[in-house]
């Protein structure tokens, strides 16, 4: 149901720029959405380009991210031993905090330390533990299922056809994150609108869903309950708090039967 992964071939998307005509409004606002800015490439980070030279230390490592002639690369030592990545991506939209990823032979890495706001610096990545390797302390290897939902989830785009294709990826949730591939809809609604009405079909609209599957659908990338349960987050108060779609379903409003009780009934996802 979600079109989050955009399922289809990528040779039928049009980028949100193609929804700018009809949609002015949407599209201003859209692109000033945290969702919009859900992810960007590491040297072009806010965060980093007003933070040039971040430094920390951690138990037996000490830790330098320098960004700087459109690269940005974080050094990891033991006092003997240097190693270096090349970050590639930076995750989040900074307002609260910022997870880096870089890549090898082996897979996708997410740093151990990431940027946060608060903090105004370099703290352990949410999740991770006290590294016992340098690589460890670089950052740690991601499951070929986890990397497919980080992707699927801050950028648009990065699954077509079934096929994960991260080099392709289009950084940030774009129109087509939530509505699919827009081609055949734009096409439809402006060079054949008279003869051929029914183009709002041809993407999907989450704004027509009943209220579970409105849910379901957010579901997607802000956990469901059974993310929750699998992940022993039903245990911890503030380790669920950002799993919005569960917290909700255990509301008590959430079994009264009002069809208001959704995700879209306070957020708009298209402005903020």
């Amino acid at each position: 149901m979600c079109a989050l992964y955009c399922p289809l071939g990528a040779n039928i998307r049009t980028g949100s720029q193609a929804c700018a005509p009809c949609h002015a409004e949407k599209f201003a606002s859209q692109i000033r959405t945290s969702m919009a800015r859900a992810a960007t490439r590491a040297a072009e980070s806010e965060q980093l380009k007003s933070h040039p030279k971040l430094a920390a230390n951690f138990g037996a490592y000490g830790y330098e991210l320098l960004t700087a002639n459109g690269k940005a690369a974080l050094s990891v030592s033991d006092g003997s031993h240097t190693t270096t990545k090349d970050l590639l991506w930076a995750v989040g939209d900074g307002r609260f905090g910022q997870t880096y990823l870089y890549r090898d032979h082996s897979g996708f890495y997410e740093s151990q330390l990431s940027f946060y706001t608060r903090e105004n610096g370099l703290a352990t990545t949410t999740g991770h533990m006290d590294p016992r390797t340098l690589g460890a302390a670089a950052g740690g290897l991601t499951t070929s299922v986890m990397i497919r939902q980080c992707f699927g989830c801050h950028f648009t785009a990065s699954t077509t056809e079934d096929q994960f294709r991260p080099d392709d990826a289009i950084p940030g949730l774009g129109c087509e994150a939530c509505h699919g591939p827009g081609l055949q809809h734009v096409v439809l609604n402006t060079t054949q609108r008279d003869e051929a009405p029914g183009g709002d079909q041809l993407v999907m609209n989450p704004a027509k869903l009943s209220p579970a599957d409105s849910v379901d659908f957010c579901d997607a990338c802000h956990r469901t309950t059974a993310d929750a349960q699998l992940q022993e987050l039903v245990k911890g108060g503030v380790n669920n708090v950002r799993l919005q779609p569960y917290r909700l379903q255990k509301s008590k409003c959430w079994d009264t039967g009002d069809a208001r009780i959704t995700c879209m009934a306070c957020h708009d996802p298209s402005s903020e």
